[in-house]
């Protein structure tokens, strides 16, 4: 069957097995409304987890059924997809090639100018844009326009920021039958788009800006009825912030209640945009978990990333959140000015948030992420240059493990090779080099297995106390999360991390 496009989504969620790539789907629903026809092929079962599955994404794209080719991508899916669009071209492939999704973010005409098997790239939202590259492209024109990156006709790649879409509930929602074969424990759902904050480890703004794009309520609430009536009652929220507009949550928890909905719901939050007013709110309207980036630990990293938080705060705000409902605490760590004793009173917060979470009535789960660089941010900018590679280093993308585990499987190291000729394009897989850099790694793995840990850590364990002071708090943090109700899950991603030495 032809279609007008294929849309290939190349994302792999290897921190939480297989998830909906709901991207692709909002942007088939929109080409319908448009009267174009979409096919849509998600890389995951086929990639069996493997980041450098680049030989099989590449015979996706020969059997492509559509006259043109989208890939939505992560930075973590970049060489990937280069690698497989390289491999098509090689085969004699000659359709259209567009990338979109966050892994291109900011780095548009570095991609275009060094990587002539992609055509197009499409910076922020997509529904209104794609519609519009298809007509230029049979008209026999070069797509442009806002969010819209190609070759001009010097050869040199040029574009233009995007433009927001100013009304999202005339969007149509996806085609949630289309992805009804997914095993779905929470049924995805997007009620806003963007984020008004300036955090500087993250790119949003460079891809939406700093406004936020909502749905209406009672759009986002029949939208939630027509899940519920197929069964499904829980529902995962995935905008950037969902509580960064306090009148409109409150909004959307009564006009929850109101419709009669029972259903149990997740979100994103701030730590600084919660009070216990808002949390009844919340817990009253069925929502059962809240997900907080508290990202550092001290009044000087919180403002080296532009969040104005405090310790006390942080330890109050997810203290009263645990009182009504469940809630995870993300950390990152590996931040190029991180002093060790920065990354000691990060520890010491987690620890101290899994001791005071044993005396409340639901569960606390904290993660200790590494940071990932990513170009098209603030912090990149500045310390951008210092970036380093190695294979021994947690990927956040990868549950940790580090790129060396993934030695030996196909395409590994053909990726290796490209990951290495450009730390922009491939930043995330690269790392800022700090202070104290191979201790803090070594108390971070006390939070794996002992078998995860390299040869002889724990005799440097051992030697330096304050390192191991910082193992056994991290060890309990990581008995802690066992703890919960979520313990086989945790079981189950420690047993799968491989060993790092």
């Amino acid at each position: 069957m032809r279609y007008d496009i294929t849309l290939v989504s190349a994302i792999l969620h290897l921190t939480d097995g297989e998830a909906v790539p709901l991207g692709p789907f909002y942007l088939a629903a929109a080409l319908k409304a448009a009267g174009r026809s979409a096919e849509v092929i998600d890389i995951q079962p086929l990639a069996d987890g493997n980041l450098f599955a680049w030989k099989t994404l590449a015979d996706v794209l020969c059997a492509a059924q559509g006259d043109v080719i989208g890939v939505s991508l992560l930075g973590s899916g970049l060489p990937m997809a280069l690698m497989a669009v390289g491999e098509y071209r090689k085969r004699g492939g000659n359709k259209t090639v567009i990338f979109g999704g966050p892994g291109a973010n900011g780095v548009e005409e570095r991609l275009l100018d060094r990587f002539p098997g992609v055509d197009v790239v499409v910076r922020g939202e997509g529904e209104e844009v794609l519609p519009r590259i298809l007509d230029a492209l049979e008209r026999g024109e070069t797509p442009s326009g806002p969010g819209v990156f190609a070759r001009g006709p010097d050869g040199r790649a040029q574009g233009a920021p995007p433009v927001r879409i100013a009304d999202l509930d005339a969007l149509p929602w996806p085609d949630r039958q289309a992805f009804a074969h997914y095993d779905l424990a929470k049924a995805p759902l997007v009620t806003a788009r963007g984020c008004p904050f300036t955090c500087s480890f993250c790119d949003i703004i460079t891809m939406m800006g700093r406004t936020v794009g909502y749905r209406s309520v009672d759009d986002v609430v029949r939208e939630i009825a027509a899940i519920a009536d197929t069964g499904l009652n829980k529902i995962h929220i995935l905008d950037d912030l969902f509580t960064v507009n306090r009148k409109r949550v409150v909004a959307f928890c009564r006009a929850l209640k109101a419709a009669g909905l029972t259903v149990q719901w997740s979100c994103t939050s701030r730590i600084d945009l919660l009070d216990d007013a808002l949390l009844d709110e919340m817990a009253d309207a069925g929502c059962t978990s809240l997900y907080f980036g508290v990202d550092a630990a001290t009044e000087d990293g919180w403002k080296r990333i532009n969040k104005k938080l405090g310790r006390d705060q942080v330890i109050a705000t997810i203290a009263k959140t645990l009182k009504r409902c469940n809630a995870w605490a993300s950390f990152i760590w590996g931040y190029p000015f991180e002093t060790f004793e920065d990354f000691t009173a990060l520890v010491d917060l987690a620890y101290d948030l899994s001791v005071m979470a044993q005396s409340q009535p639901h569960d606390l789960w904290i993660q200790m992420h590494f940071l990932a660089p990513e170009p098209a941010t603030p912090l990149f900018a500045e310390h951008g240059h210092t970036v380093r590679f190695g294979t021994a280093i947690p990927l956040a993308f990868c549950t940790g493990k580090p790129l060396r585990s993934f030695a030996g499987v196909e395409g590994y190291d053909a990726c290796m090779d490209l990951i290495r000729s450009d730390s922009t394009l491939f930043a995330p897989f690269h790392y800022y080099p700090s202070e104290r850099l191979m201790e803090k790694l070594l108390v971070v793995r006390a939070f794996s297995l002992d078998d995860a840990k390299p040869a002889g850590a724990d005799a440097v364990l051992a030697s330096l106390h304050d390192v191991h002071a910082l193992s056994a708090k991290v060890r309990h943090i990581h008995d802690h999360n066992l703890k919960g109700s979520s313990a086989r899950l945790w079981k189950a991603f420690l047993e799968s991390r491989s060993p790092a030495a």
